[in-house]
């Protein structure tokens, strides 16, 4: 079972940052994502659906979105609601649900979409409620029998549409941070939030049960939907600045607490060898392109 408070206690210490240090990395991956989502709803609905991954660039038919904006849709783990809010220029209504209600807080306001605070194992909503259910990184955090079920109940049969996307295997320019601080942070350092510092130690249940786009079809068909497509790749190149990107990678709590309880030298330090291994991705010296492997997942419940 996943440790709930020291995810509250992960994301309201991230919150007050996450749309000015999170947001500008994940905004790309977010409108991709929201695209990709429009063009195969758009094929489902028209019955031209054949490989959600081999789809050519099709510009969406006034017809077409008159039929996309009669569709409601569900945000599951919509943070401060970056692809609810990229969705609701496509769809009807968006409702975005996040278990923690300082990352809700903190989302800008946007009359197009509604957030509420909710535990996705518990979805609070009544079977078949939703024609559209997404999740962008907003599952890794979950029990995967328990949240897809969840999803699964309120999400309508016979031609409900639901899309994954989550992290693929870890690359090189996301793991740099990582080793470097574990090389530099103090030896006795310890978080000193205790539900933050046990959810941390904690293996991911996701992770452990989905590890492979295969993971994501075998399960998804198990819980009954009757066309699913999984595929890991690089689907989005993101380039941002690289001061962008290593606030986004120090924003983190379980970055950024380790990182403050360096030294001054051992900050300065960690900054220069951490800049120096990102601008080996920039091909201006002041941008860095990051293509980070993605696992998505389209599925159509019977």
């Amino acid at each position: 079972m996943v440790n709930r408070d020291g995810l509250r206690s992960l994301y309201t210490q991230i919150a007050a940052r996450y749309e000015a240090d999170v947001i500008p990395v994940f905004a790309p991956l977010a409108a991709d994502f929201a695209e990709w989502i429009g063009a195969c709803s758009a094929a489902y609905l028209d019955g031209t659906l054949d490989d959600p991954f081999a789809m050519e660039e099709t510009r969406i038919s006034p017809t077409m979105q008159q039929r996309l904006m009669a569709m409601n849709a569900l945000d599951i783990g919509t943070g401060t609601g970056i692809l609810a809010r990229t969705l609701a220029t496509t769809f009807q209504s968006v409702v975005g649900v996040d278990l923690s209600a300082a990352m809700l807080a903190a989302a800008p306001p946007n009359p197009r979409t509604t957030l509420i605070a909710g535990d996705v194992h518990q979805l609070p909503f009544r079977a078949n409620a939703f024609r559209l259910a997404v999740s962008s990184f907003g599952l890794n955090t979950t029990t995967p029998k328990q949240s897809l079920r969840s999803v699964t109940r309120v999400l309508r049969p016979n031609g409900g549409l639901l899309f994954l996307q989550e992290w693929g295997a870890l690359d090189d320019l996301a793991r740099a941070a990582d080793d470097l601080l574990r090389e530099r942070q103090p030896s006795d350092f310890e978080i000193p939030d205790e539900a933050l510092r046990a959810f941390l130690s904690e293996d991911s249940p996701w992770y452990a049960q989905l590890s492979d786009a295969d993971d994501y079809f075998d399960s998804l068909k198990r819980l009954g939907y009757q066309q699913v497509w999984a595929r890991e790749a690089a689907f989005v190149n993101v380039e941002v600045s690289i001061e962008t990107f290593i606030r986004y990678k120090l924003a983190w709590p379980s970055r950024r607490l380790p990182y403050l309880a360096m030294s001054a030298d051992q900050r300065s330090a960690f900054d220069a060898k951490f800049r120096e291994h990102v601008q080996r991705y920039s091909h201006d010296g002041q941008h860095v392109i990051w293509s980070p492997p993605l696992i998505r997942a389209f599925a159509v419940k019977g």
